[in-house]
């Protein structure tokens, strides 16, 4: 969470959502490189990541989700 810190010191949670949910190109073209390769296929590597993310790593997420409420409460 010290990544996503403002400067005034408070954890900025919206930037952190924003990170997971859509990362920098560079980390897609790595991740979906074909469909990376054409800017119109950009957003669908975006949706396939999400679902993935859905059906695979639920457990990850609400972890993160749990870390999240945790950390509003300090």
């Amino acid at each position: 969470m010290k990544k996503y810190e403002r400067q005034s010191g408070k954890s900025s949670k919206a930037g952190f959502v924003r990170a997971r949910l859509f990362p920098d190109h560079d980390y897609m073209k790595h991740i979906y490189p074909r469909l990376c390769r054409y800017k119109a296929f950009v957003p669908v590597g975006y949706v396939c990541r999400w679902v993935k993310g859905i059906i695979v790593n639920h457990q990850k997420i609400a972890a993160e989700v749990k870390a999240l409420k945790k950390h509003d409460k300090e």
